[in-house]
């Protein structure tokens, strides 16, 4: 079930808006006159364009993507990582990759991956891969760190979750989102202004053949069914 809540001049029309807003008596005091006058001014200046004529032709789709050279700078980063991990945020299930393509790519390419926002569910039920708990230790353990479409907000306690010692590349469509709270809490080694699904697309051609070694993603997964265990005998 969804509940959608839509303010009231996006529901009703003018005059029903009018109606709604305005009194038919006469304001008393300059109290009243002053609130009955900065109402129709809300009101006219909501509305002042409301019957312009309005260009309704689709948008263009544009996507920045990843420029090769970069590409390669980042497959060179994960063969030399001994930990590589991935932080997956929701611009990874985006178009123009589809989410299951993406998903694919994860899982050939063996690195452990934290998922976050839509890209819940990216790869199935219990991957190998797929780490939910003690993401922090992850965190500081990992020598290589992507976010993709993933940014340095309260999440990840704007960056000071991630380990000065380790590599750090940033895949974002907005560079507003690559810089968020940079060189205050955290640096990035290398910051792509590229669409993150794409980018996994990019690398993965680039690391053809590679396999992380399966030892971490089944270290990092015993651990997390420790925490589950654990928070399982909490609850009971």
């Amino acid at each position: 079930p969804v509940f959608v809540e839509l303010p009231i001049d996006t529901l009703y029309p003018l005059y029903a808006l009018e109606k709604e807003l305005l009194t038919k008596k006469q304001p008393k005091g300059f109290v009243q006159y002053i609130a009955a006058l900065y109402t129709r001014a809300y009101i006219n200046r909501l509305f002042s364009r409301a019957w312009n004529p309005q260009d309704t032709s689709p948008l263009c789709s544009s996507y920045p993507f990843a420029k090769d050279k970069h590409v390669q700078k980042v497959a060179d980063m994960v063969h030399k990582a001994k930990k590589p991990l991935f932080l997956i945020g929701s611009q990874a299930t985006l178009p123009p990759t589809k989410a299951s393509t993406t998903g694919k790519l994860l899982e050939d390419l063996g690195i452990p991956c934290f998922l976050g926002g839509m890209s819940r569910g990216l790869l199935g039920h219990n991957n190998s891969i797929h780490i939910r708990q003690r993401r922090t230790d992850a965190l500081k353990e990992a020598d290589l760190v992507i976010l993709a479409g993933t940014v340095c907000d309260f999440r990840l306690k704007y960056g000071q979750s991630l380990s000065s010692r380790s590599k750090t590349v940033i895949v974002n469509r907005s560079k507003t989102n690559l810089y968020l709270n940079a060189r205050i809490s955290w640096s990035p080694t290398l910051a792509l202004q590229a669409d993150p699904g794409y980018f996994i697309h990019q690398l993965s051609a680039a690391l053809e053949g590679y396999q992380c070694d399966p030892a971490w993603a089944k270290e990092l997964k015993t651990r997390e069914e420790v925490k589950e265990k654990a928070n399982l005998e909490k609850s009971e």
